[in-house]
Order: structure tokens, then C-alpha cells, then sequence
């Protein structure tokens, strides 16, 4: 308790940690730079996988703010709770982070923390099991993968592995590049090579979690998504989110209706997967839009 680091600080050339909490309360860090090789290092080039991590917290209620990693296999790893994670920009020699497939821009295995204003820079930012209940990822930025990632791994960006979601699991208000990514589990250390499949991988778990309002330039996905189709003299109207979703499952619809004519009712049938159909009970000239949600409601998250 009461060690500051910083602010100022540059760590180069660690092995296994550039530092490493342990424990305590209030360790505070700021403005610091580490890297386990040189900002330039091309790691494809030499056939050298990175090894160290740069951060390691190990404990609770630790600060670390506007600080840079530029070269580790794992920049910031959070194993405890009440962490605040605040500006921190986590990037890789070249951009080639994604080209190994254990690589973490942020690995977060705990839950109860909050990220602020972190930007991924080409690498994946990992929340896993434990870390995807009660954490909160606002304000920040991912972008610039370089190069193909390792085959059957996920792209840069924000990635869930696990199949009980929540509550208060939140990614808000971001600007990404990439679409987040759901896997069902970690296998030797490297993430998994394919995306959830309920056949397979056991029933799937999301409660009191939200994954909104934000820019993707690739396509968002989250936890909600409202889709709207105009037609003419129809009874039937059928609603795909598939391309919409993070999970492949509807917990909530509302459905909103206007009519040309007349006073029709409209109903939803139980959704099947992500995929939803309203009936109404007269032909209907005009537009019905559906709000689904894949977290179901919880009494610990409003």
C-alpha cells in the first residue's frame, strides 16, 4: 500500500514482467513506457514470439493511467477487483500482435474493474470467464491490425471467451475497428478456434450486460440491435439479427407497429436463435420495427 510509480518511468527489455503487483491496496502508476523489446523489434520477421507482460495486477484496488505498452506478449493482465484501468494504450512492434495467437493487448480475468479511455492498437483486449462479469470498458479505441491473424484466432479487438456473460458486464460508448468476438473457451493458453456453437459448447448465460452505442467500422455487434421492414397487405413478417448480434440468442423483443389503416394487433412468436417472426391478425400496409436484446433482465443491473 502507498507505492507510487511514476510519474515517469520506462521499463525495456523485461523477460517475464515489466511490473508486476502483488497483493496491496492503492499502488498507483502513471506515465510510464514498457516494452520487453524495442518499439521497432519485428517479431515476424525473426521468428521470435514475445514472452513477457508488461502489467500485472494481482490485486485490488490499483491505478494505472495514461501509461504505454509498445512490445510484450501481454501488456496489461488484471487478476483482481476495484482496478482502475485509466488511459492506457497497448500496441505491438509493427502492428503483428494478432499474427501470435497468445497474444493479449489486455487480459482480464477478474471482474468488478473499470477502463476508461484504453486503447487497443492492433491487438486483442481479452475478457475471460470471471472477467465478464462486472467490468466496465467506455471511452476507448481499438484499430490498425497489421497482417493476418494467427489461423484460428481471433482479429484485433475486443474478445468475450466464456458462456456465462454478466451482469454488469458493459462495453459502451467506443470507437472500434473491428466487431467485438464471443469464443467459447481457451484451450493451452490459445483462444479457441471457433465461435460458440450451442450443440457443442453447453447452454449460454447472458444476464444484466450491455454492448452498445458503439462506432464499429466494420460492423457493430452487440447485445441489442432494432431492425424495421415496410410492406404491403402482409400477415407475416420475419426479422434476421444474426449479422446484428454478439451472442446467437434473443432474451427480449418489443415490438413497435405502424399501420397505414385500421387498428391491427401484432404479436412475437418465441425467438428461434437470432431470429425473430410477428404475426399480425389482419393483412397490414405498413412498418413493423423489432428491438431485441440477447441479455436477459437481472435484479443487479438496471
Amino acid at each position: 500500500m502507498g507505492v507510487t510509480i511514476g510519474p515517469g518511468g520506462y521499463f525495456l527489455n523485461f523477460t517475464s514482467y515489466g511490473v508486476q503487483i502483488n497483493g496491496g491496496h492503492e499502488v498507483m502508476m502513471d506515465r510510464v513506457w514498457l516494452g520487453e523489446t524495442n518499439f521497432d523489434y519485428d517479431h515476424v520477421a525473426f521468428a521470435h514470439r514475445p514472452n513477457a507482460t508488461a502489467i500485472a495486477i494481482n490485486g485490488n484496488d490499483h491505478y494505472v493511467t495514461h501509461t504505454i505498452v509498445f512490445s510484450s506478449r501481454v501488456g496489461m493482465l488484471v487478476r483482481g477487483a476495484a482496478n482502475n484501468i485509466r488511459g492506457v494504450h497497448v500496441w505491438f512492434p509493427l502492428n503483428h500482435a494478432t499474427a501470435f495467437p497468445d497474444t493479449k493487448a489486455f487480459y482480464v480475468t477478474a471482474g468488478g474493474n473499470r477502463f476508461d479511455g484504453c486503447y487497443i492498437d492492433g491487438g486483442r483486449g481479452v475478457f475471460e470467464r470471471a472477467g465478464l462479469v462486472r467490468n466496465v470498458w467506455t471511452n476507448g479505441f481499438e484499430c490498425c491490425q497489421i497482417g493476418k491473424e494467427a489461423a484460428g484466432t481471433p482479429h484485433s479487438g475486443i474478445v468475450l471467451v466464456g458462456n456465462i456473460v454478466g451482469p454488469g458486464f458493459e462495453v459502451v460508448h467506443n470507437e472500434f475497428k473491428k466487431p467485438v468476438q464471443h469464443y467459447p473457451f481457451v484451450r493451452d493458453g490459445v483462444l479457441g478456434a471457433r465461435p460458440y456453437d450451442a450443440a457443442s459448447d453447453g447452454p449460454l448465460k447472458v444476464t444484466g450486460s450491455v454492448i452498445a452505442h458503439n462506432s464499429v467500422i466494420e460492423g457493430a455487434l452487440g447485445t441489442q440491435a432494432t431492425l424495421s421492414q415496410s410492406r404491403t397487405n402482409a400477415t407475416s413478417w420475419s426479422f434476421n439479427f444474426c449479422k446484428s448480434l454478439v451472442f446467437p440468442q434473443i432474451a427480449v423483443v418489443r415490438v413497435h407497429v405502424v399501420a397505414a389503416s385500421g387498428f391491427p394487433q401484432a404479436v412475437a412468436r418465441p425467438p428461434s436463435g437470432c431470429r425473430v417472426i410477428v404475426e399480425t391478425n389482419v393483412p397490414m400496409t405498413g412498418t413493423i420495427t423489432v428491438d431485441v436484446d440477447s441479455s436477459a433482465p437481472s435484479t443487479k443491473f438496471h
